[in-house]
């Protein structure tokens, strides 16, 4: 049964009503929900935005979404391990003290963090922990299943989620003991309270990304910042892939990024942007095994996916702009 879709006449960030076709007929590779979609480009602006979308968003997202599934290992590491002292190196560059004492050299530990792939893991895989701050407070938009908020809590955050999906709302509560809200109420908190706002992997999802971001504008305090990451229309998997990169996921993400793009999305809600930059380092491999299988129907051979290792690890060299996604940091004046 097909289902019911809204045409957007007007671009989400700057409202202007021109547009040109840059990425067409794209199926839903990954859930398979039915329809072809096309994303356009705002003539005014530069923004990528898809020129339909569903008029019950719900019904993009099946039963088996990812975030449905409970989270992996959340807990600050006690026992040692290099890892253990990798991380207690990672955090304390962030400002973080009550840590386990290390082992491990920290000029060794520091030297060691320099490599993307280390750091991320000494980071729990994350790309957004913000640097320490005493009994300060965190607001995760679109938290999932609590893996960032129950990081948070271990680290000394008070937590609180946003998560329009109860079965995975359900998990962030028991995950980590977060009070989380279906939807961004600003009503509901008081105004200028959170230190830190993030979003990973949400802003894509979000017809409407300045409204949003003009709410956590005024939620956020004073000199407080927000963390954005989303996929990079620049990104050198897309470039390859096309239509079949993995990161399009036609219906659910209606807005696409690029960094001036994304910059400029930022300042228009009042945030003065202070890094913004792309990666590849959690996502160069599911970018290609994912982008293949969609355009072969197989499996990648290993060897095709070391030589893409390659390629990427090359790209950052040469381009501040190939990564898979786009990472933003912004403060409130």
């Amino acid at each position: 049964m097909a289902l019911q879709r809204r045409r957007i006449t007007a671009c989400p960030g700057c409202g202007g009503a021109r547009s040109s076709p840059t990425e067409t007929d794209v199926p839903d590779f990954k859930y398979g929900v039915p329809g072809r979609w096309s994303f356009v480009r705002c003539s005014a602006c530069g923004l990528v935005y898809l020129a339909e979308t569903l008029a019950e968003p719900a019904q993009a997202y099946p039963a088996i979404y990812s975030q449905h599934r409970p989270p992996g290992h959340v807990r600050v590491d006690r026992g040692w391990s290099p890892r253990r002292d990798l991380r207690s190196a990672f955090l304390e560059q962030q400002g973080y003290r009550q840590l386990p004492p290390a082992v491990m050299p920290r000029p060794l530990a520091r030297l060691a963090l320099a490599v993307p792939r280390v750091r991320l893991l000494a980071g729990y895989g994350l790309l957004l922990i913000p640097p320490a701050r005493e009994h300060g407070s965190v607001l995760d938009i679109g938290c999932g299943n609590g893996r960032f908020l129950g990081v948070m809590r271990a680290l000394g955050w008070r937590v609180h989620g946003i998560e329009p999906d109860e079965r995975s709302a359900e998990l962030a509560r028991q995950v980590s003991g977060a009070p989380i809200q279906a939807e961004l109420y600003e009503q509901r908190f008081p105004q200028a309270q959170f230190d830190v706002i993030t979003m990973n992997h949400v802003l894509e999802h979000l017809g409407d990304p300045d409204a949003a971001l003009r709410r956590c504008f005024r939620l956020c305090a004073p000199g407080g910042l927000i963390g954005i990451v989303v996929p990079n229309w620049r990104a050198l998997g897309h470039r390859v892939f096309r239509r079949h990169w993995y990161a399009l996921e036609p219906p659910r993400h209606v807005v696409m990024y690029e960094p001036p793009t994304l910059e400029r999305t930022l300042e228009r809600a009042g945030f003065r942007v202070e890094r913004l930059g792309t990666t590849s380092v959690r996502e160069w491999a599911t970018a290609w095994r994912k982008s293949w299988r969609y355009r072969t129907g197989r499996r990648s051979p290993e060897a095709l996916l070391s030589a893409w290792g390659a390629l990427t690890l090359l790209a950052s060299q040469v381009a501040d702009d190939a990564g898979e996604e786009i990472f933003a940091w912004a403060r409130k004046p």
